[in-house]
């Protein structure tokens, strides 16, 4: 009687160590972070304002734009 007992008892922890080992192997799940850096080129534009002292001619007439 002990030995069909045991037997039992043996199977019922066996299938329910296997039915764990599944259920906690399988749920595995892996996040991976990926960070991505991209370079734009930048366009500088400068904008220079160059004023130039003229010598004045009084009889010529002189216009700049």
């Amino acid at each position: 009687m002990s030995n069909k007992y045991f037997k039992g008892l043996f199977m019922v922890s066996a299938a329910l160590s296997l039915m764990v080992a599944i259920a906690c192997g399988s749920s595995e799940e892996v996040i991976k972070e990926v960070e991505v850096i991209k370079e734009v080129p930048v366009e500088v534009v400068k904008e220079v304002e160059v004023v130039k002292e003229v010598p004045q001619d009084p009889g010529k007439l002189v216009v700049y734009s």
